[in-house]
Order: structure tokens, then C-alpha cells, then sequence
């Protein structure tokens, strides 16, 4: 039902889609920062990253993602954008991180070392970006109880919460460095 990609120290997202849905199937989706230089794998096998579809990106923030215990975690959501900064139409996979390190903390800088990869890189090649404050941290509800039974449940209740979204496409992945 679901097969967790793994992601690198240097944020290099290497890994398959989590399959969401029936009759979906999980496919390599492999990709790097523009300034991390490509995987020895990578180079030897000849494989190039696709070029970047869209030139934009639109952010909407403090998504309200109700838990099965009432708790509301707060993601935000990065997608591709048109020229006039729209989220672009369509149905798109959803790459999701879940951190404790604030989410907006990350997204005005630190990503880089706490995070992993620029989330725009996938953006920009037609994925989203889901990236949700963990439970009692940043702008969602909760006590904060670090790698805990509920923290886990949490993490499947949001995977699960983004493949049934309009603007998703049901393929859902997870990536993240560190935390």
C-alpha cells in the first residue's frame, strides 16, 4: 500500500512514490538539488533530471489537517504556478515532510541544512509540496511527543489526508532530512 522513499544527508531525493489508491503504482523519482552534484549511481547510469516545467511556484499556508483525535496540524502547500501566480490546473503527486523544526523556519531559509533539497526543485517539475508542522510544534495543535506512537499515527493520517485532495493526484511520497 505504501512504500516510504529515502532521503539522503545531502537532501537529494532518492526513492519511489508511496502509492496511495487502487490500481497505482509506484514508480523511481529519482532527483537532486541543482547544487548537489548528481549521485555516483546516477552518472554511471546516465540518468539526467527532467527539466523544470514550470517557472513558479504559489505557497498556500496553515492548512488546517484535522487528526483522528481532533488535533489540528497546520501544512503548508507548494505548488506549481502560472505565469500570473496561480496554482497551475491539474492533479499533481504530493511529496509530503513533516518536521519539527517550524515549517516556516524552513521555508524562510534554513531548509537548506534542516530539510533537505530546495521543495521548489520537485515543484517546478510538477509535484507538491506538503510540508506539515509535527504535533505541538510551529502553528499546530497538540503536545509535542517526539517519534511516539501518535506522532506515527500522525504521519499516516496527513499521507492519507493529501492522496484524497482535489489537487491531488492519490500518489503521495515522504521526504525529509534529519528529523
Amino acid at each position: 500500500f505504501r512504500t516510504v522513499i529515502s532521503s539522503v544527508a545531502t537532501g537529494a531525493l532518492i526513492g519511489a512514490m508511496l502509492v496511495s489508491g487502487p490500481g497505482a503504482t509506484a514508480a523511481p523519482t529519482p532527483a537532486a538539488a541543482p547544487a548537489i552534484a548528481p549521485a555516483p549511481s546516477a552518472v554511471k547510469s546516465g540518468w539526467k533530471p527532467r527539466p523544470a516545467r514550470f517557472a513558479k511556484t504559489v505557497t498556500t499556508k496553515d492548512i488546517a489537517i484535522k487528526m483522528s483525535d481532533g488535533v489540528v496540524l497546520r501544512g503548508d502547500l507548494t505548488q506549481p504556478a502560472t505565469a500570473d501566480g496561480k496554482a497551475a490546473p491539474g492533479k499533481r503527486p504530493v511529496v509530503v515532510t513533516i518536521t519539527a523544526y517550524n515549517k516556516t523556519v524552513l521555508s524562510n531559509g534554513a531548509g537548506a541544512t534542516l530539510a533537505g533539497a530546495d521543495p521548489a526543485y520537485l515543484v517546478k517539475r510538477g509535484y507538491q509540496q506538503l510540508t506539515v508542522d509535527a504535533r505541538g510544534t510551529g502553528s499546530s495543535e497538540g503536545e509535542w511527543c517526539a517519534f511516539c506512537t501518535r506522532e506515527n499515527k500522525d504521519a499516516g493520517e496527513i499521507v492519507d489526508w493529501a492522496s484524497k485532495q482535489s489537487w491531488s493526484s492519490g500518489k503521495t511520497a515522504m521526504t525529509g532530512a534529519s528529523y
